[in-house]
């Protein structure tokens, strides 16, 4: 369908609507049905888990354990993205056009970024925890001040991080289409490609390599105490077992005398 379009330029110029002109599968009515209910259902559920996560950690202070804020950092980060981010990506997929503007062109991905991080690193974190806490149990453990400190910590940095990915963002026409498209624009190809594999290192394989590393080490710790209580187990199994006939020895040994003594007892009767 070719409609007119009207630019900063003050002349017009024919384009053409997305979905009128391609056969999108993803434009199929039933297609479009199944996503509002899937995106409906991730909303009400995700915005009600993480409340009833982030209410009850709040109001109950024995839940306030290390681990546990580093839980509620990534329901808080989630939910973030349930109230931010679901309402509009169907939007944008059904109608392939922009419809939010300028500014949540960069902050929806810096949001959507910040969320992927901080759940990459309270992760990360909580398997470090785990780790101090079951190979490491002499170590000064981490205090709620402390990981509060750290959870403020993780989200600027995941902020930092994010930013190069948020203001390389920009709302631009394509030629020959109506509407307007939020995506990246780097100044350099090369620059984008420093930028991937910087995140790809930061939020995939370092992560990836410190929560094998510390689940591996907790494998290990549980199987060699594991087994340690087995080996006594066993040494007990044996001693016991050595120790019968000994005592059935010493006991028939010490029954002798009695037994001597009764039967001379009963000759003189």
């Amino acid at each position: 369908m070719i409609v007119n379009k009207t630019t900063g330029n003050p002349s017009e110029f024919p384009c053409t609507v997305y979905t009128e002109a391609v056969k999108d599968p993803s434009l199929e009515t039933h297609v479009i049905t199944s996503f509002a209910i899937i995106y409906t259902m991730q909303f009400v559920l995700g915005v009600t888990g993480n409340l009833a996560v982030i209410c009850l950690t709040y109001r109950n202070s024995r839940l306030q354990t290390v681990q546990n804020l580093f839980i509620l950092n990534l329901a808080m980060s989630d939910l973030i993205v349930c109230i931010v981010s679901l309402p509009i990506t169907p939007i944008t997929s059904i109608y392939k056009n922009w419809y939010f503007g300028d500014i949540m062109c960069h902050a929806l991905p810096w949001i959507q970024g910040i969320s992927v991080f901080i759940a990459t690193f309270s992760l990360t974190a909580i398997a470090l925890d785990r780790y101090f806490l079951i190979v490491k149990p002499l170590r000064k453990r981490l205090t709620k001040n402390e990981a509060k400190y750290m959870m403020c910590i993780l989200w600027i940095t995941s902020g930092m991080i994010t930013l190069p990915y948020a203001a390389n963002m920009t709302l631009a026409d394509l030629p020959n289409l109506c509407g307007k498209f939020c995506s990246e624009n780097w100044s350099s190809p090369n620059l984008r490609r420093t930028y991937t594999v910087f995140v790809l290192l930061i939020q995939f394989i370092c992560p990836f390599l410190i929560m094998g590393f510390c689940y591996f080490r907790i494998f290990q710790r549980l199987q060699e105490r594991t087994n340690a209580k087995i080996r006594k187990l066993n040494e007990r199994s044996l001693i016991l077992a050595t120790s019968m006939p000994i005592m059935t020895t010493v006991k028939r040994k010490v029954a002798e005398p009695v037994d001597i003594m009764e039967q001379v007892r009963d000759k003189r009767d």
